[in-house]
């Protein structure tokens, strides 16, 4: 399994950096010379800089477009993945889970599966809660209208307050809430949760969660469904198992009898006197 370093749309991010530096520099160092050669005004000066700040300003719109882009494309890619070796269901959730907290930058992740009746959430890992809040985490019903909204209709619904919230109201309370649905073959399997900022624009992206949490649906779904075979297989060898044992003893209990019947048979056999030769039963010619 490979570990996480950073963000895999980083490099765009880097070489945007690299260029701001570069122009910063160009104009911090040739501008005042430049301005001293042909002695210009400030308002000539003010001219000259407008179509410089017009191409700052496309080049700033492009390139966080091109970084949106490129996150809806890669984030899930990267989950996927990850998940792909793991075959524990309790494992994946803690892994989605930290890749999702250090991917989104989030305050606080929690994962949740739904209960066989479809109408409970069970927390199975959490991110940024308090120590040993997923012990003490109990199954919640979808009674808070949108987190019901969120699974039902497989939508990404955002709340401006953790008001009311049954995971983040005390630990978070002025964080804004995301509930991203976890959908499997177009059926709710879940729900992830998230406490994050109102400055965070990668937790408003909403394409990108609907992804995310796809993603981590078919996953989380491959590893129930993979522990259920596995069970299954178990039950059938213990099954064959028993049925051995069964035979076993069975065989043994009927060979214990039969060798006793056998033997006083034998011992029965061996007393009898042996008939004269070429006689009848008493000995006599006919």
């Amino acid at each position: 399994m490979l570990e996480f370093h950073a963000d895999p749309a980083r490099e765009m991010r880097t070489a945007k950096r690299i260029a701001y530096a570069v122009v910063f520099v160009f104009f911090l160092t040739v501008l005042p010379l430049y301005t001293l050669v042909f002695r210009l005004s400030p308002l000539e000066l003010s001219v000259a800089l407008g179509p410089a700040t017009l191409t700052f300003v496309a080049v700033e719109m492009a390139s966080r477009w091109e970084y949106r882009m490129r996150r809806r494309h890669a984030y899930p890619h990267l989950l996927g993945y990850r998940l792909a070796a793991i075959r524990q269901f309790g494992r994946a959730c803690e892994e989605a889970a930290t890749l999702l907290s250090q991917l989104l930058r989030p305050q606080a992740v929690v994962v949740a599966w739904l209960k066989e009746d479809g109408q409970e959430l069970e927390p199975v890992a959490a991110q940024g809660m308090p120590q040993d809040w997923l012990a003490s985490a109990r199954s919640i019903t979808l009674a808070a209208r949108s987190m019901k909204d969120a699974v039902d209709h497989g939508r990404v619904l955002i709340k401006p307050t953790t008001a009311g919230d049954p995971w983040f109201a005390n630990a978070h309370p002025r964080a804004r809430v995301v509930y991203v649905p976890l959908l499997s073959q177009d059926r709710p399997r879940g729900l992830l949760a998230m406490a994050t900022r109102g400055g965070n624009p990668i937790t408003g992206d909403n394409r990108l969660l609907s992804s995310l949490g796809m993603v981590l649906a078919l996953a989380l779904d491959n590893c129930r469904l993979y522990e259920g075979e596995r069970a299954s297989a178990r039950r059938l060898q213990e099954l064959n198992r028993m049925k051995s044992d069964f035979l076993i003893t069975v065989s043994h209990e009927l060979r214990t009898p039969l060798t006793s019947v056998r033997t006083a048979a034998e011992h029965r056999q061996g007393r009898q006197p042996a008939g004269r030769p070429g006689g009848g039963p008493g000995g006599r010619l006919s």
